[in-house]
Parts: structure tokens; sequence; C-alpha cells
């Protein structure tokens, strides 16, 4: 089981940067979520969940306390691989526009997903919780842990429960919010393993580093929207043609 550790000073998380592993392996090391208050450019960052999967340990990052610094925090050793989001388009959008943080090399594992997805369900992509409750083999009393943390989470902060965003900007944490930011990137290298595993054809590699870039060049634009039914759009047969004449003729 990873341990937890809350990161709210530079001097911590100095040391953190310091000594996040790197492993040298076909599977990424470093698995990353944002949490905050409208997170896009017209809200807040709370928390960076960083898990370092090799270590197995998890640290919540709290950008609410550091500010800017959370992101020019000096280090021994500066972080390099490519780390792996989910979703990556609104915590772009919040990084950038909040921080200037442009992100590069990244993994979009939603895409990876819809890549190697049946091929009617390409349209639409899916949401993580649905990923983690269909392909990360948990067992039944797994799923109903996961299932409760997430029901008790989204009480707390989505306010068509009762709930406000700004319970991620509480300090303490609250357990139930500390476990719902947890969960996310805990199942993150199981559900590496099973998409990317399936990502065999040269095509669909390319598809996915090419729209990974898209989404992080367009959360960057003035006219990015974070939210709306576009969100959910994946790819059609049309966009997939289109895609296959640019790999053909690059």
């Amino acid at each position: 089981m990873a341990t937890v550790n809350f990161i709210s000073s530079t001097a911590e998380l100095s040391r953190v940067l310091a000594t996040l592993t790197i492993a040298p392996t076909s599977l990424p090391s470093l698995y990353n979520d944002v949490k905050g208050a409208n997170l896009s450019r017209h809200g807040t960052i709370s928390l960076l969940t960083l898990y370092d999967h090799p270590a197995s340990k998890v640290y919540l990052i709290d950008v609410h306390t550091l500010g800017l610094s959370t992101f020019t925090a000096p280090a021994e050793a500066s972080p390099s691989g490519s780390p792996v989001f989910f979703d990556v388009r609104n915590d772009s959008d919040a990084l950038f526009s909040l921080f200037g943080v442009n992100l590069k090399c990244i993994h979009d594992l939603q895409l990876i997903q819809l890549a190697t997805t049946h091929p009617r369900r390409r349209a639409f992509v899916s949401g993580l919780e649905w990923c983690i409750q269909s392909d990360a083999s948990l067992t039944y009393g797994q799923q109903q842990e996961s299932e409760r943390i997430k029901k008790l989470g989204k009480e707390l902060f989505a306010p068509e429960r009762g709930g406000t965003y700004e319970v991620f900007n509480e300090r303490p944490l609250r357990p139930e919010i500390e476990k719902y930011c947890v969960q996310d990137v805990l199942h993150m290298p199981t559900l590496w393993c099973v998409y990317n595993g399936k990502l065999t054809n040269p095509f669909w590699v390319w598809v996915v580093r090419e729209d990974t870039e898209m989404r992080v060049r367009e959360s960057q634009t003035p006219g990015y929207v974070p939210n709306g039914p576009h969100k959910r759009v994946g790819w059609r047969a049309d966009d997939i043609e289109q895609a296959r004449n640019r790999w053909e003729n690059q």
C-alpha cells in the first residue's frame, strides 16, 4: 500500500523533487492529477497529486498554500521522464494560465484507452471512474470501497450535491478528500498496463501522441472552453480518416 505525504513547504517539496523515481522501464513512474475550484483558467488549483509508483509514495502537494513556489522550488535533481495524466485538458489549462507551466512529453491515459477500445465506442471518451470500475481488476470489495470513496468525495465538493469545490482548500485536508485524491492516481499504473499493452498498432500510437499534443496546445489558446458537452466527444469516423491521411503523408 502506498504511503501518503502532504507537502506544504518549499523545503519539503524540494526534497521530494530530488528523490522522485525515474525508472528506465516501459511503465511510467509518475502519475498526476490536479484538483481545484472550477479547475481551469477561470478557477484555482488547490492540490497536485503525484504518485511515485516505484517508490509506492503519493504526494499531495499543497498548491493553495505554496502558490507559484510549487513550480519554482529548487531541487538537487529535476524530475524527468514522461508523466501520466488522465484527460490532461483542464489540468493543462489551469497550470498554463495560472502558473505558466507548459506541459511537455506527457501521456494522456484517456486517449490511450480511447485508441484501444472497440471502434464503436470511440465516438465518446470514458471517464476515469468508469475506467477504474471496468478495467482496474478490482475485487468486489475494492469496487464497493472505490464507489464509497467517490460518493463521499463528491458529496463534499460537487455543487449539484450540496458541496463546494472550496473543500479542496480546507486545511487540514479532510480525510474523505485525501482518499478521493489518492484513489484517482493509485489505479493509473494498472490502467496503463491494460491499455498501453493493447496499443501495438503504429497508427494508433501516432494518433494518441498527436492528439495528446493537440490537447495541450488547445488548452492554452484564448478560445479554450473548459466545460461542456464537447468534452465528451472522442473520434468520429471522419476524424480517424483525416488522421490516417495525415499519418500516411507525414
